[in-house]
C-alpha cells in the first residue's frame, strides 16, 4: 500500500513538472509570436480586444471563486461533513450566500 502511494506521489511530481515547463514554453511562444490564434483561426485582428476582455473576465471569475473556496474551506467541509448534498453547497458558492 505505500508503495503504490510512493508511486502515485512520484508521478505526480512528474506530471506536475511537465506541466509547468509546458505552460513556461506556451507562455514564451505566445510573447513572441502574439497573432497565432488569429492566423490559426483565421479571425481578423479587429475580434482581438473583445477575445482578451472575455479572456480577463474568464479569469477575473475564476480568482474571485479561488478566493472564496480558500477562504470557505473549513466551513464548506463541515457542511458536507454533517451531510450537506454537494449541489446544495455548489449552489451556496455561486449565490454568494455564505452568511456569517
Amino acid at each position: 500500500m505505500a508503495l503504490a502511494l510512493m508511486r502515485r506521489r512520484a508521478w505526480h511530481r512528474i506530471v506536475f513538472a511537465a506541466a509547468g515547463v509546458y505552460n513556461i514554453l506556451w507562455g514564451l511562444w505566445s510573447i513572441a509570436d502574439p497573432q497565432w490564434f488569429f492566423r490559426f483561426t483565421g479571425m481578423p485582428l479587429s475580434n482581438q480586444p473583445a477575445i482578451f476582455a472575455c479572456l480577463g473576465m474568464v479569469v477575473g471569475l475564476y480568482g474571485v471563486l479561488a478566493y472564496t473556496v480558500a477562504q470557505r474551506t473549513r466551513e464548506i467541509g463541515l457542511r458536507m461533513a454533517l451531510g450537506a448534498d454537494s449541489s446544495r453547497v455548489r449552489a451556496r458558492g455561486a449565490r454568494g450566500a455564505w452568511g456569517a
